[in-house]
């Protein structure tokens, strides 16, 4: 696969290492990681390519054998309390120094490593929860039933999650399997539509206008800067009259939530194979069954 491209017009620049880099189209279409990468577009990409990719040495080689082409006219700066395009950075802009003492002694202690077995107990578990709301139901403890399936989801939707950042093994292959089999098959919601959204929120970072996990307005404001990007009447007179108070509501509107994503999620579903994304459409008919 090509990935790199002297036709800085043509693909995707961003820097890593201190060196400009140029992806061609194909290979951003092709990124196991999908529409995330597009989020760096001529800005310094550095920590987010190593929290994404270490311990792959494919990644790491690709890396190395990169070009360097001319840094871009306009840069940008993603990890900055505001989402400013058009902010130029310096050459010599570090965004994390990964020497910390903090990083090494997490590593020197093992903290990271998989825990197979670990995983194994706790996805037992889950089933026999799940099996135990089946149980209460038939027994028309209706009650009971609801509340260890609401259990039950929720212990599942942490499993997922893990599953999803390759916790439970190295085999990613496997890690995605379970990740189908916790997400789409045992909540029906879609793990890919679920991925993109969260791994966009671990690479912009309560980034305001990037970041989907914070962005709940106009009927709930995580951040200032919530308050000040709507632009429409509608949104303004929320804004003003009913944000001052969403300390009353803000826990009954978090339920509604699920109505949202479950939603989208859905909807992600049934168009991914038609997705420019090559790791959408590999997993459109496992998504949709």
């Amino acid at each position: 696969m090509d990935i790199s491209n002297s036709n800085k017009d043509e693909g995707l620049l961003m820097k890593i290492n201190g060196k400009w880099i140029c992806l061609s189209d194909e290979f951003v279409k092709s990124h196991p990681g999908g529409p995330v990468i597009e989020q760096y577009r001529g800005a310094d990409a550095t920590h987010i390519f190593h929290a994404f990719h270490e311990g792959s040495k494919k990644a790491y080689k690709q890396l190395e054998i990169q070009k360097e082409v001319n840094k871009p006219s306009t840069t940008k700066i993603i990890n900055s309390s505001r989402d400013k395009d058009n902010e130029i950075i310096d050459d010599d802009f570090v965004v994390i120094n990964y020497n910390i003492p903090q990083e090494k002694k997490i590593h020197s202690e093992g903290l990271l490593l998989p825990k197979p077995l670990f995983y194994v107990r706790k996805i037992l578990e889950v089933f026999a929860l799940l099996f135990f709301a089946f149980w209460l139901q038939y027994k028309t403890f209706y009650i009971f039933s609801a509340l260890i399936l609401a259990l039950t989801w929720q212990q599942m939707g942490w499993l997922c999650h893990e599953c999803c950042h390759h916790q439970p093994t190295k085999n990613r292959r496997f890690n995605d399997f379970l990740s189908l089999l916790l997400g789409n098959f045992a909540q029906g919601f879609s793990r890919d539509w679920w991925k993109d959204k969260h791994n966009l929120h671990h690479a912009t970072t309560n980034i305001i206008s990037r970041d989907g996990d914070i962005d709940l307005s106009p009927l709930l404001a995580l951040v200032p800067d919530d308050l000040i990007k709507q632009k429409t009447f509608i949104s303004d007179l929320i804004l003003r009259l009913v944000i001052p108070y969403q300390y009353f509501y803000f826990t009954l509107m978090y339920p509604l939530l699920r109505i949202s994503w479950v939603t989208q999620s859905i909807l992600h579903s049934f168009t991914s194979f038609k997705s420019k994304y090559k790791k959408h459409r590999n997993v459109a008919l496992f998504e949709q069954v």
